[in-house]
C-alpha cells in the first residue's frame, strides 16, 4: 500500500517538476527578447537617434520590466512549491527511516526466537513418530503431543515468513528513501536554479532601462541646446532685420514729451515685474512666456492703457512722442526702444525686460544710454 503511495507522490512530484521547467523555459524566452533587443540596439548605435525614439525603446523595456517583474509572483510561487516538495520528500524520507527502523526491530525479534529454537532442538532432539506412538500413554495423550509438535512447526514457519517480509519491507523502505532523497535534491538545485536566473534577468532589464533614461536626458539635453541656439540665430537675424529697418525710421521728435496720464504708469511697472522670471520664448505675450515687445504690450494691456501695437517697430509707430532717453523726461511707465528691442522703464536708470532666448525677464541697466523713450 505504501508503495503505491510512494508512486503516486513521485507522479505528483513529477508534475510539479514540469511546471518548474515551463517557467524556467518561459524566463529564458524573456531573456532571449532582451538579447535580441540589445542586438538592435547595437546595430541601430550608427544612426543618430532622437530623445522620443530612445525614450520609445525606454517605455519598452519599462514595459517587458513590468511583465518580468509581474512573471517573477509567479515564478516565486513554483520556486515555494519546489521548497515545499523538498520538504515534503525530506518528511518521506524521515517515515522511510521509521519504517526502515521497525523492520529491523522485527527481523532482530524473530531471528532470536528462532535462533533459540533451533538451539532447544539442537540440545534435546527432534521427536521421531515412534517415540510420540510409543511413549504416549493412550492415543489421546499420542494426537495431543502431535498436534503440540505440528503447532511449533507452524509458528517456526511463521517467523520465518515474517522474518522474509521484514526483510523485504526494509528493502522497499530503503529504496523509497533514496528515491526520495533524489527527489529533494533534485527540487531544491532547480528550485534555486530558478530564483538565481529570473533575479539575474530583473537586474539586466533595470541596469538597460537605466543606461536608456540616462540616454533620453543627454539626447533631450542637447536638443534643447540645439533649438535654443537656432532660436538665437533666429532672434540675431530678425535684430538684424530690424536694425536694417531702424535705418529708415523717422528722426526722433525732439519736442517736449507730452505730460504722463495723471496717474502715472505704476501700474505697467508692476505688471511688468509680475512676470519676473518668466522665460523668453520668442513670439510669446504671456502669461508664463515672453519675447520683447510681447511682455512690454501685455504690461500695458493689464495697466488698463489699452494697445500699444505687438511688435517693437508697431510700438515705435504708434507711440505719440519719441526722444533720446539721454534728454530726460522719462518716467517709470515709459516704453524703452532701441533698434530690435524694447523694455519697461522702472525708473533710477533701470527697466524690465524679456532679453533673449535662454534668458527670463528681469531688471537691467546696460546700454540705456542709447535708448529712445516712447510715450503712447
Amino acid at each position: 500500500m505504501y508503495g503505491e503511495a510512494g508512486i503516486m507522490y513521485c507522479k505528483s512530484k513529477l508534475k510539479q517538476g514540469c511546471k518548474l521547467k515551463r517557467s524556467l523555459r518561459l524566463v529564458l524566452v524573456v531573456l532571449l527578447a532582451a538579447t535580441l533587443l540589445t542586438s538592435f540596439n547595437v546595430q541601430s548605435a550608427f544612426a543618430t537617434p532622437t530623445s522620443a525614439e530612445v525614450q520609445a525603446q525606454a517605455d519598452e523595456v519599462s514595459a517587458r520590466l513590468a511583465i518580468a517583474e509581474e512573471e517573477m509572483h509567479s515564478i516565486r510561487a513554483e520556486y515555494w512549491a519546489a521548497v515545499e516538495a523538498h520538504e515534503q520528500a525530506l518528511a518521506n524520507m524521515d517515515e522511510a527511516q521509521e519504517r526502515i527502523d521497525v523492520a529491523q526491530g522485527i527481523i532482530k525479534e524473530t531471528q532470536e526466537l528462532l535462533g533459540a529454537r533451533a538451539n532447544l532442538m539442537y540440545r534435546q532432539g527432534p521427536l521421531s513418530f515412534l517415540e510420540v506412538i510409543f511413549g504416549a500413554a493412550s492415543f489421546e495423550e499420542f494426537t495431543n503431543t502431535w498436534d503440540f509438535i505440528n503447532m511449533i512447526n507452524q509458528e517456526n514457519a511463521n517467523l520465518i515468513q515474517i522474518n522474509k517480509d521484514a526483510r523485504a519491507e526494509a528493502e522497499a523502505a530503503h529504496a523509497e528513501f533514496s528515491a526520495q532523497q533524489i527527489v529533494a535534491a533534485e527540487r531544491e538545485a532547480e528550485a534555486a536554479a530558478i530564483q538565481v536566473r529570473a533575479e539575474e534577468l530583473i537586474a539586466e532589464q533595470q541596469v538597460e532601462l537605466a543606461g536608456l533614461n540616462a540616454e533620453v536626458a543627454r539626447l533631450v539635453e542637447e536638443e534643447t541646446a540645439a533649438r535654443l541656439a537656432a532660436e538665437a540665430a533666429a532672434e540675431a537675424e530678425r535684430l538684424r532685420q530690424q536694425q536694417m529697418t531702424a535705418s529708415q525710421q523717422p528722426s526722433y521728435d525732439y519736442s517736449p514729451p507730452p505730460p504722463p496720464p495723471a496717474g502715472g504708469f505704476g501700474d505697467v511697472v508692476s505688471a511688468a515685474a509680475s512676470r519676473i522670471g518668466c522665460p523668453y520664448v520668442y513670439g510669446a505675450t504671456g502669461p508664463d512666456y515672453y519675447d520683447c515687445s510681447g511682455l512690454t504690450s501685455w504690461s500695458y494691456q493689464q495697466a488698463g492703457l489699452g494697445w500699444i501695437g505687438r511688435t517693437d517697430g508697431s510700438q515705435y509707430a504708434s507711440a505719440s512722442a519719441r526722444w533720446p532717453y539721454t534728454s530726460g523726461g522719462a518716467v517709470p511707465g515709459d516704453v524703452l526702444w532701441w533698434p530690435g528691442h524694447v523694455a519697461i522703464y522702472a525708473g533710477g536708470g533701470s527697466y524690465i525686460h524679456a532679453p533673449i532666448p535662454g534668458q527670463s525677464v528681469r531688471y537691467d541697466s546696460w546700454n540705456i544710454g542709447n535708448a529712445v523713450v516712447l510715450r503712447f
